[in-house]
C-alpha cells in the first residue's frame, strides 16, 4: 500500500522513541489485533481533544486496531449547557436548571440514536457526549478519558 504524506504511523516514531519501543509497541498491539475501538468527542477541529483524535485513530489503526472516530450533534443551547459542565469540572460553581438537563439528556438520546455504538471498546472524550451509556446495553467497556484540567 502507497503511503500518504499525512498517514500517521507507528513507524513514523521510530526516530523519537527508537526501533524497540516501536516494536515493544507492535507486538504488544497484536493482542488487540481487530479490536473494534469508538472514539467518541464533541468537535472534529479546536480545543486540542480532535487534533489528537485525527493522529491517533490513524496509529490505532497502523498497529491493527479498527479505530473510528465520531463526533456528536448538538444545538447551541446544549453546548451552552455543556460549556457549563466543562467549567464546573474545571472547579466553577454549577446550577444546571431541570431544563438545562434535559436538554443535555435529549440531545444526546438523539444523537445516540443515531449512533451504531456496537464496538469493543468506547471511549468518551468530553463531557457531552457522557449520556450516551445510559442509551445502550453495556455489552462493552467504556471509558472517559477526560482532558479538562
Amino acid at each position: 500500500m502507497k503511503r500518504l504524506p499525512w498517514y500517521a504511523s507507528i513507524e513514523d516514531y521510530i526516530p523519537l522513541v527508537g526501533e524497540k519501543t516501536v516494536e515493544r509497541i507492535i507486538l504488544k498491539a497484536k493482542r488487540l489485533r481487530d479490536l473494534k475501538l469508538l472514539n467518541i468527542n464533541s468537535t472534529f477541529y479546536g480545543g486540542g481533544v480532535a487534533e489528537m483524535l485525527s493522529s491517533l485513530t490513524l496509529l490505532e489503526r497502523s498497529v491493527g486496531i479498527k479505530s473510528d472516530w465520531r463526533l456528536i450533534q448538538g444545538s447551541p443551547d446544549f453546548f451552552s449547557v455543556t460549556k457549563k459542565i466543562h467549567n464546573a469540572l474545571q472547579g466553577a460553581s454549577i446550577h444546571l436548571t431541570d431544563l438545562k438537563m434535559e436538554i443535555y439528556e435529549q440531545v444526546n438520546l438523539q444523537n445516540a440514536i443515531r449512533m451504531d455504538l456496537d464496538q469493543d471498546l468506547i471511549v468518551i472524550h468530553d463531557p457531552q457526549p457522557l449520556p450516551l451509556i445510559q442509551h445502550y446495553r453495556r455489552t462493552c467497556p467504556w471509558v472517559w478519558r477526560c482532558h479538562v484540567d
